[in-house]
């Protein structure tokens, strides 16, 4: 016993033992790797050596002490932040990304840009100006640490984007990781609740909901469907990258990830289809307006939206379109399918992601507990 406190003892004063390099530099270790420890421009900075070798180690250091000493600093940065934001924002606008994922990237860069409004264009990117950011995000309205932790990722990919194109020197982040989210519990209906919507929808939401909850479908999967998308001969809904003229102008639509694939359609999915006014345009229309009498023009999420919150607070349900989604996969789940079959249905290629949108009924608990009940009783009546 005394022999490992030993042990232990000496490898803690390991760790917290620094030998000096220079006049400027210390080294210490941590772990196995070895840093350095020394003032530059009235800071204290800790760095890795990125060896776990000590002679090395001392090699590095004596580099930074000669650099400090000939009074050269360290020059990171070749644009400033705020022109490093906006050549990100032209290499996103300019980028081959879907609307929805363009459109998130504009709103964070907003934000950013409106942050480095108060803390100045050439604010140092870095772990502190995330810490900071985060503050002032908080400060403004309030918002889940999801939505913070997605808009450190986007501020993360604009500097590894500035060192690919030679706007940093390096990566402020290197060796960073974000601590990842508690993932939020996302509400979930039972295969019943979700009936109970359906029937208590009007057309064309009635169909279009009806789709979503027999297929997975993301909502902007389905209001971008096309005839040409669904092939009754194999049974199978393709969700594919499709471009279409509208307004005079050219717009495109890719799904999430380029997740190119071929959803199995349920009967009742396929004979609502079929029986559907044939068109050579979208699947699912909006009903006819002043603006569009014909009633020929794309359903959009919103309005799916619009009609469904007023189905739930009369059903007294939690959810929005997306719970859908979540409503298929826990009830594809709960009835044995394989998630390696499922993860191919809806999309997803993370288990990970997966497991965050299973939720198992507690309906469906009761009846598994029940026949774990009924077997047990059976095999002690056996004995």
């Amino acid at each position: 016993m005394s022999v490992h406190f030993n042990t232990i003892q000496t490898r803690s004063q390991s760790i917290n033992t620094s030998e000096r390099i220079g006049e400027r530099v210390s080294i210490y270790q941590r772990r196995a790797n070895w840093y350095a420890n020394y003032m530059e421009s009235g800071c204290q900075r800790r760095v890795s050596l990125k060896t776990k070798s000590k002679k090395q180690a001392k090699v590095e250091a004596s580099k930074i002490e000669n650099r400090l000493l000939s009074g050269r600093s360290e020059q990171k940065r070749v644009a400033s932040s705020s022109e490093l934001f906006q050549a990100y924002r032209d290499h996103i606008e300019s980028g081959n990304l879907a609307i929805k994922t363009k459109q998130k990237y504009r709103y964070v860069l907003d934000l950013v840009e409106k942050y480095l409004g108060t803390a100045g264009p050439r604010a140092e990117l870095g772990p502190v100006f995330l810490d900071r950011y985060q503050v002032w995000r908080r400060q403004k309205r309030s918002v889940s640490e999801s939505t913070l932790h997605d808009d450190c990722i986007i501020i993360k990919q604009v500097a590894k984007y500035g060192v690919q194109r030679q706007l940093l020197v390096e990566n402020p982040f290197s060796g960073y990781k974000l601590r990842e989210p508690r993932a939020t519990p996302q509400p979930c209906w039972t295969d019943r609740e979700g009936r109970s919507i359906i029937d208590a929808a009007r057309e064309p939401y009635r169909t279009a909901f009806l789709v979503l909850l027999e297929t997975g479908m993301r909502s902007g999967e389905l209001t971008h469907l096309r005839f040409d998308d669904i092939d009754f001969e194999n049974n199978v809904i393709l969700i594919r990258e499709k471009s279409w003229q509208e307004g005079g102008r050219e717009h495109t639509w890719r799904p999430k990830s380029g997740d190119l694939r071929a959803v199995p359609m349920q009967s009742n999915t396929r004979t609502v289809l079929q029986q559907l006014k044939r068109k050579v345009g979208w699947v699912f229309c909006a009903p006819a307006s002043r603006k569009y009498p014909d009633g020929d023009h794309r359903l959009s999420e919103t309005r799916l939206l619009k009609a469904l919150k007023p189905i739930l607070r009369k059903l007294s349900l939690p959810g929005k379109v997306h719970t859908f989604r979540h409503a298929f996969i826990s009830t594809a789940l709960a009835r044995g399918t394989p998630s390696a079959t499922v993860r191919n249905w809806v999309g997803h290629v993370d288990d990970e992601i997966l497991r965050r949108y299973t939720h198992i009924t507690d309906q469906d608990s009761q009846q598994q507990m029940k026949r774990l009940e009924r077997e047990r009783h059976s095999d002690s009546q056996s004995e």
